[in-house]
């Protein structure tokens, strides 16, 4: 039903009517969950609305809707969508608790990169609304993911906001980030780079990296700051180059994570393997022999290195 909150109205269901108040009615509220009782003259029916289209269509459709209907005076999108039927494993909506995430990752993901992360999940959409959280120490996690798409694309991108969010909500305070959760470890990549080349990989006001997201249509998430070797004083018999390269080599690093295709993040890899190159010219140490190649040891589909006598353009 739909009971008189405020100045306005908002979702509740109502459980029973009261035994020692006949003309009363116990509700519970959709926005936190807690339980009080009305008249039963303040109430109303919920209006249920019947939508005609393609699949597609419907469930984009549905997530305009609810997303609108979290614009009110007090927000219950979670108990909308229990209203809504569809089949658990066919094109749904869906609004999983797990996926609340904080006001960075929603800003992130909305200066052009939503796109990006529907065509990497699969959803047909995603949308952010605003949340009336319980806990009081999770405030600045306010923003609930709404998810349209397959229960695979759903749950693939409900993992991801998590894993998202801590990366880029985390603060200062909080524990450093950790390895990628094993349900995800199957989709992405992970490897490291050296501090010292964030900059050039990031660009002016991150221009960069989103530019090679949006090229090759994938996520590249920077997770775990890694503490590597301290410097190792020279001596006469050492290559000063040389020296210089095994510090950058064996310095701190930081772990990147790249979502999308197997193709994608391939591609990804090497663009930003081209980067550290062009920062560091024989970052990438020339292996000795006849052949210099380094052969991927996957068999499927690798990234080979070789080193050219000559320029190759």
């Amino acid at each position: 039903v739909e009971a008189k909150w405020g100045t306005g109205h908002s979702i509740a269901v109502a459980m029973r009517p009261l035994p020692s108040a006949p003309n009363s009615m116990r509700l519970m509220w959709a926005y936190d969950g807690s339980v009080s009782d009305a008249e039963p003259d303040t109430l109303r029916p919920l209006t249920q609305l019947a939508i005609f289209g393609a699949p597609d269509d419907r469930m984009k459709a549905v997530l305009h809707l609810l997303c609108k209907m979290e614009e009110g005076p007090a927000p219950g999108i979670s108990w909308a969508y229990a209203f809504t039927s569809h089949s658990a494993r066919s094109l749904g909506v869906e609004a999983p608790p797990e996926a609340r995430v904080g006001w960075r990752t929603k800003d992130r993901l909305g200066w052009g990169l939503i796109d990006v992360f529907c065509k990497v999940t699969g959803c047909l959409s995603v949308s952010f609304t605003r949340m009336c959280l319980p806990d009081s120490s999770r405030r600045h996690i306010d923003q609930q993911a709404v998810l349209a798409g397959s229960q695979a694309a759903r749950w693939y991108a409900s993992n991801l906001l998590q894993f998202l969010s801590g990366a880029w909500d985390r603060m200062r305070f909080m524990p450093p980030a950790g390895k990628v959760p094993p349900p995800l470890a199957g989709e992405c990549v992970a490897f490291t780079v050296p501090q010292d080349v964030m900059g050039a990989i990031m660009g002016y006001r991150q221009k960069t990296i989103r530019q090679i997201m949006e090229d090759h249509q994938c996520l590249i998430v920077p997770n775990r700051e890694l503490k590597g070797e301290g410097k190792r004083e020279a001596t006469e018999d050492d290559d000063l180059l040389e020296l210089m390269f095994d510090h950058v080599r064996h310095g701190s690093t930081q772990e990147l994570v790249v979502f999308g295709s197997q193709r994608s993040r391939l591609v990804v890899r090497a663009r930003i393997m081209s980067i550290v190159e062009g920062k560091y010219p024989g970052y990438h140490r020339r292996p000795e022999g006849p052949e210099p190649i380094v052969l991927d040891p996957s068999r499927g589909v690798g990234l080979d290195q070789l080193w050219l006598d000559a320029d190759f353009e």
